[in-house]
């Protein structure tokens, strides 16, 4: 990957949204987007994160990024609420 996040930035991908809950298959539009991730890469501000981890972050947070990186998220660290294990 070419992008390299600045100062506090996180690049998250986001988890798959489920295509289907009790038997019922929904639409790419009706899933909930979920609020979990992987850390793809970290800026040099970053101090409790780093690649790899599998973070949950508010459902609005971040910004889509554009064309061939549509699939990943750029956000602060401040709004990784937690580190999942």
């Amino acid at each position: 990957m070419n992008l390299k996040p600045l100062k506090d930035r996180i690049i998250v991908e986001r988890d798959q949204a489920e295509a289907e809950v009790g038997g019922i298959y929904l639409t790419e539009g009706a899933r909930e987007k979920p609020n979990t991730g992987v850390v793809i890469a970290v800026g040099a501000g970053t101090k409790d994160v780093k690649a790899g981890d599998k973070v949950m972050f508010g459902k609005h947070d971040g910004a889509a990024l554009p064309g061939e990186y549509s699939k990943y998220l750029l956000m602060s660290e401040t709004h990784i609420w937690a580190v999942l294990g």
